[in-house]
């Protein structure tokens, strides 16, 4: 009777181990699955690349990566799940990041951005290689002048605009001479801007003139004051970024060279 007992109380044991081992297994951090999505590439000039190969997606901190075939697909396979820091890089290309990515397993995961492009695509892209000088504002020929009304900006770019390849800037505006896209805190206001061919308001090849409207900066701007202006190339989209969740703060590329600085009394 002992010895029945005893075998019974083996068995048992061994069971319980077993089906308790499985439970863990299945519902635990050992759980892996495969990543996998699309790349799409943009140039300096914002056309598509068709040959998408090249870019390297690494799961930052492990050895976990993928290279992007000319489709622009990739694939991590048995990755554990996790919650991972991707980046997604291409020489002359910015580097674009998802800080805080939270993969599940289990089975096939398709990745894609917040705001994707033909589907769930991740988009990085080559920044503008034009560059801007900034002749004067308010009348041409000068090198600062008093506005009164919404400043004119003349300016010329280092390359040719034609409609097919149009020139995007954004303007910034400041009380500080050395205002940088980098840090909101040396601007108070900006706006977009886009130079085509038939805006050509130039007596010398390439320039333009664009109008600013005064509602993009007059409050609390004080009739004499002094104002400083910087532009950026940049792409039609806008400018591209990510969120770092290490850091807490908004990382932008996608914009070109700075522009000279220029200034108006207002």
């Amino acid at each position: 009777m002992k010895h029945t007992i005893l075998s019974f109380a083996v068995v048992f044991s061994i069971l319980f181990f077993f089906g308790c081992k499985d439970e863990d297994t299945l519902s635990g951090s050992e759980q892996t699955g495969d990543l996998t999505g699309q790349v799409v590439l943009l140039d300096s000039n914002e056309h598509y690349v068709q040959d998408k190969s090249g870019v390297t997606i690494q799961i930052e901190g492990t050895s976990f990566s993928a290279l992007t075939d000319t489709g622009g697909y990739w694939t991590i396979k048995n990755l554990p799940s996790a919650t991972y820091s991707l980046s997604f890089s291409k020489p002359t290309y910015n580097t674009w990041k998802n800080t805080s990515f939270e993969f599940v397993g289990g089975g096939l995961t398709w990745f894609g951005m917040d705001f994707p492009i033909n589907g769930s695509t991740v988009r990085i892209e080559q920044s503008p290689t034009f560059t801007i000088f900034l002749d004067s504002i308010g009348v041409a020929g000068g090198d600062s002048g008093i506005v009164n009304t919404d400043p004119s900006i003349y300016g010329r770019f280092s390359t040719p605009t034609t409609d097919a390849n149009r020139k995007n800037l954004r303007v910034f505006i400041s009380r500080n001479p050395n205002l940088i896209i980098d840090d909101p805190s040396t601007c108070f206001s900006y706006t977009d801007f886009q130079v085509t061919n038939w805006q050509y308001q130039s007596k010398t090849a390439d320039g333009f003139k664009i109008n600013i409207p005064s509602q993009f900066y007059l409050t609390g701007i004080a009739p004499g004051e002094k104002l400083y202006v910087r532009a950026y190339p940049m792409h039609t989209s806008g400018l591209g970024g990510y969120y770092d969740v290490k850091t807490h703060k908004t990382i932008r590329y996608g914009y070109g060279t700075a522009s000279n600085v220029v200034s108006f009394i207002h």
